[in-house]
């Protein structure tokens, strides 16, 4: 081998590595986005969940009131 090629050579894995670090950054990027979305969707999944719970407590306590009534309602 040359010395012309091992320079070549060289320089094509200096190149590969560049490419892969900047696929690196670019796919960490997208990770910390889509982080995001999934703390933003497990954050709204619990108020929704929160919300049923407490239209279930609501609904459980009508039952009970229409239950604690007098026949003649």
């Amino acid at each position: 081998m040359t010395l012309e090629q091992l320079q070549n050579d060289i320089i094509e894995l200096q190149t590969r590595l560049q490419f892969q670090e900047d696929t690196i950054h670019k796919l960490d990027s997208e990770l910390i986005v889509q982080n995001h979305s999934i703390d933003k969707l497990l954050q709204r999944i619990n108020g929704l969940e929160g919300q049923l719970e407490q239209m279930r407590d609501e609904q459980a306590s009508a039952r009970k009131d229409a239950d604690d009534r007098p026949p003649h309602y």
